[in-house]
């Protein structure tokens, strides 16, 4: 895995909110009104209080607070006659009250996977979401899932990470949004059009990613279910590479037609991995809400200098997205 690239599939004031979280209900009549939702890429909780920090390693992470990643759902694998256990595979965001925007090499639009597999929402530590839960007890937030729409151009040319995109429609809405559980706002412009408020490094954009995959290249997972790599979620901050930079650092792997983009930093260490595929890139918009920028797709290893990760461009993607989830 060292040097070759492979998709990261199983995969680096509070009071106000709270009181219009409290109020915030959605129109299940119109399932894609919460696309231009006001609330959307709010967190109580914001993502950059603890940038820049000291690695610890999704990759080179640290520990996310509690309420700063409402958009975040874990995509978790039911116990059968095998196991016994639930086992976290991916991750997803949830873009409106009753989809959720996922990698498409996470999915298999199959009577089999929507049977097989539930999306999480509103945890950040796995462990505590799953206490007591079973093949019979099923813990709150867990939601089922009655459709899988993938890209009809994933995969094409064969072999790349063209148009890694899926979408996920929950059996039932989210009957409301609230501090732990509400959408990521669409991308109003391109990544690389970057707003005055957003946080630099070096001019570039700073954006972050989330997850629960491994620690780092080759780490043994979480053993006894739930999280593949850790079952507290993990943040890390990355910067957004010019379409040059990344085909100049990629090569072959990396094509803007293919609707991706790429994010990293320069020294490696810092990265999504095996376990977070199909979780968020999220930056901070000229309105101060996040929006969901990238996918976690694929990449060279977990962390490697000078290969930054590979994430499905959802702005390039965004006409392909809002047409199925109106359409469906």
């Amino acid at each position: 895995m060292k040097t070759t690239f492979f998709l990261f599939p199983v995969l680096v004031s509070s009071v106000l909110l709270h009181s219009i979280y409290a109020h915030v209900h959605v129109t299940i009549d119109d399932p894609s009104s919460a696309l231009s939702s006001s609330m959307c890429g709010v967190a109580t909780n914001s993502i950059e209080a603890i940038y820049p920090g000291s690695a610890n390693r999704i990759v080179g992470g640290k520990t996310a607070q509690e309420r700063s990643w409402p958009w975040i759902g874990a995509i978790v694998r039911k116990p059968s006659i095998w196991s016994a256990i639930y086992q976290q595979t991916c991750a997803g965001t949830l873009i409106n009250a009753q989809w959720v925007l996922t990698a498409a090499h996470c999915v298999d639009p199959t009577a089999k996977f929507i049977r097989q597999n539930l999306i999480m929402l509103g945890a950040t530590n796995l462990t505590a979401a799953f206490a007591n839960a079973s093949a019979h007890i099923r813990p709150a937030n867990l939601y089922s899932i009655a459709k899988v729409i993938v890209h009809e151009q994933f995969d094409v040319p064969s072999g790349t990470s063209a148009n890694d995109v899926a979408l996920l429609k929950l059996a039932e809405p989210v009957p409301f949004f609230s501090e732990t559980i509400s959408p990521a706002c669409l991308p109003t412009a391109s990544i690389h059009d970057i707003p005055a408020n957003s946080l630099l490094d070096g001019g570039r954009r700073v954006c972050f990613t989330a997850g629960w995959g491994l620690l780092a290249e080759g780490a043994p997972g979480v053993r006894d279910g739930v999280g593949s790599g850790s079952n507290t979620l993990l943040q890390v901050n990355v910067v957004s590479y010019s379409a040059e930079v990344c085909t100049s650092t990629l090569g072959i792997w990396f094509k803007p037609e293919y609707k991706t983009l790429c994010a990293g930093t320069d020294l490696g260490g810092k990265d999504a991995c095996t376990g977070d595929s199909g979780g968020p890139l999220v930056c901070k918009a000229a309105s101060g809400a996040f929006e969901l920028q990238g996918v976690v797709s694929m990449g060279f290893g977990c962390g490697e200098a000078r290969f930054p990760g590979i994430y499905a461009n959802v702005f390039a993607l965004k006409s392909w997205i809002t047409d199925k989830i109106t359409t469906n």
